[in-house]
């Protein structure tokens, strides 16, 4: 099947009646899902969502989930996507970078800890409880609610492909989220890229393991809606839950970080004919290695793995294509993706030459409106358009791009972005910690994993480890609490008063190793 616009339903018509997704013990067909769709959005209508207005949603990944996201952008509402392991005081700084003033919220794990966040996170963000909505799975089923529903009115908005149509948030060099402002356009131009490179079959069923929250996980949704496929999320069950739905639903393709991929195949319940229908299976969300990557593989059947390469900025930069041999796409990120220009530049902002590390610069249509709030100084693009990624690469010969390392600090932890000085500020805050140092340090299943030192303000006093990492879970998600933090006498630094990095990395791999 070609692909189709998926917010306008293109081609859902000839797939009425094939069960477009399965969540849990929830399903839907596509022709329940666009019903739905349209109905929740005129009840969000009828709440007083209008063109341009903010509409947090922070939930768990379920159907609902997808109707009010859907939902919201039929209306012109701005879908602002909040990551579901944030605590209410996070959430709170995110809705007020973006003057949300719609809350659509379900189950979260802050819930789990206290029964009270989501009261907590309306007052603290000023929202009017008459605005907000509760799509948690014990409060309502949209698909059902809405079935026997009659479509009386249609409150569509008008819209440009090209206006910011929802917002995703993307952890940079400082410890305020960047609010990325996404359209409609970026997003399909992003599926169709992927599409075309990965060649997909008529009769898809897909995995699909990354959270909504992330650009990644909604680009793949929106790919795979587009082309009629039967997409399964999981529910949280971890490991046992993939290969439990591994084995019922014999998946044509799957999607994940390569942390999934390897805690699969580490399963002892895990074998490699399990999904004897698995063809391809994409990893992105940070950097996978080729050892990484060929163990992996060696463990499925007749899988393929490509190594896609992207940003919340602009989700399809690069990836391998079938054809390329297992050493191209173990060792490369593939060729520049359709509709992507990319450079190599150096510090001088001039064009280097194959083979020549330098930064990863890129532009196209599917490319992000920028930062919402930030002034031209500050969004991600020069005078000529180009997206600084950050990103340290070269180009091959072949026009293959090689990622060799990163200019931002920013530690990738199973693709969760972490800013190192955000851990080190809630250090800072624990009882008789006088200075801290962050970092990421190479992990065989996340990737990166998060370190710390700290020094005692009164050495004689012993530091509780455990103590300190229980504290810092009220105020961090979980997955940005150090692995280690181990004590130093002292932080080394160099000439200009900055940490010794190199020293302090050496030191903790030494430490971890021990």
């Amino acid at each position: 099947m070609a692909f189709g616009n998926t917010f306008l339903f293109e081609n859902w018509g000839e797939r009425e009646s094939h069960i477009a997704l399965v969540c849990g013990d929830r399903s839907c067909t596509y022709g329940e899902l666009r019903h739905a769709i349209i109905a929740f959005g005129e009840e969000l209508y009828d709440l007083g969502v209008r063109k341009g207005d903010h509409v947090a949603i922070w939930a768990f990944d379920s159907i609902n989930w997808v109707v009010a996201y859907f939902a919201t952008i039929r209306i012109g509402g701005i879908a602002t996507l909040v990551n579901f392991n944030l605590l209410p005081q996070n959430v709170t700084v995110l809705l007020d970078i973006t003057n949300t003033n719609f809350l659509i919220y379900g189950d979260v794990f802050a819930k789990r800890d206290n029964a009270h966040a989501v009261d907590e996170l309306i007052s603290a963000a000023h929202i009017d409880p008459a605005r907000t909505f509760d799509i948690s799975l014990a409060s309502v089923d949209l698909i059902e609610k809405y079935r026997d529903v009659a479509l009386s009115t249609d409150h569509t908005a008008d819209y440009d492909d090209g206006e910011t149509a929802f917002i995703v948030f993307s952890s940079g060099t400082t410890d305020i989220p960047k609010a990325v402002e996404l359209s409609r356009k970026s997003v399909l131009q992003n599926a169709v890229a992927s599409y075309i490179r990965l060649r997909h079959d008529d009769e898809l069923r897909t995995l699909l393991i990354p959270p909504l929250f992330h650009v990644y996980g909604l680009t793949t949704l929106v790919l795979h809606l587009g082309l009629g496929a039967t997409i399964v999320q999981p529910q949280g069950g971890g490991i046992q839950e993939l290969i439990t739905l591994m084995k019922h639903y014999d998946f044509t393709d799957m999607l994940s970080v390569t942390a999934s991929f390897l805690m699969l195949i580490g399963d002892e319940s895990f074998s490699p004919d399990i999904a004897p229908s698995l063809t391809r299976c994409i990893v992105a969300g940070g950097f996978s290695t080729k050892e990484q990557l060929v163990e992996i593989e060696s463990n499925f059947m007749h899988a393929k793995f490509f190594n896609a390469y992207g940003l919340t900025e602009y989700v399809a930069i690069a990836s391998p294509t079938p054809d390329d041999s297992v050493e191209l796409r173990f060792s490369s990120l593939g060729i520049p993706a359709p509709g992507v220009e990319l450079h190599i530049v150096g510090s001088d902002g001039k064009v280097l030459p194959a083979n020549v590390p330098g930064e990863v610069i890129v532009r196209g249509d599917g490319m992000a409106n920028g930062y919402t709030g930030l002034g031209p100084e500050e969004q991600p693009f020069d005078a000529e358009g180009w997206l600084h990624t950050g990103d340290m690469g070269y180009l091959g010969d072949d026009n293959h791009l090689y990622v060799v390392g990163r200019i931002k600090e920013i530690i990738i932890r199973g693709g969760e972005n972490i800013t190192p000085s955000e851990v080190r500020a809630e250090l800072l805050h624990l009882p008789n910690v006088a200075d801290a140092v962050v970092m990421g340090m190479p992990h065989p299943v996340f990737g990166e994993s998060v370190e710390a030192f700290v020094t005692l303000e009164d050495p004689s006093v012993p530091f509780d480890e455990e103590a300190a990492k229980e504290a810092l879970k009220k105020e961090l998600a979980r997955f940005k609490i150090p692995s280690h933090i181990f004590v130093r006498e002292s932080i080394p630094m160099i000439s200009i008063g900055k940490p010794n990095m190199r020293t302090l990395k050496d030191d903790m791999q030494r430490l971890i190793e021990s």
